[in-house]
């Protein structure tokens, strides 16, 4: 795992919550200040894990509800998510990337 990639719908869901999406290119834009790549949702399918949010009090209907494959706390996702990666919390997702190798220590 090298990037934080996102599919369009993703991007489109984003934008309708009103979350800054600012293009940098045409396959690269920064979201709340975290440059990603824009890929496919086949090329989706292959990535590592899929970062969830956790529910809120109240979610939408179509959000999916499931377990962090990490530390089991309950997480939602959107129904468009890819189905294969492991989806893991937030939480998880940062210890998973402080763990990867780094020519920098101040890159993480």
């Amino acid at each position: 795992m090298d990037k934080v990639a996102v599919t369009q719908a993703v991007l489109d869901d984003l934008r309708a919550k009103g979350i800054d999406v600012q293009p940098v290119s045409r396959t690269g834009q920064v979201i709340a200040g975290i440059a990603t790549d824009l890929i496919s949702a086949e090329a989706a399918e292959r990535v590592e894990m899929v970062v969830c949010g956790y529910p809120p009090a109240a979610f939408p209907d179509e959000d999916l509800l499931t377990w962090c494959h990490d530390c089991a706390c309950a997480i939602v996702h959107r129904p468009h998510a890819p189905r294969a990666p492991v989806k893991v919390c937030w939480r998880c997702a940062m210890r998973r990337l402080q763990r990867l190798p780094t020519k920098d220590p101040e890159a993480l």
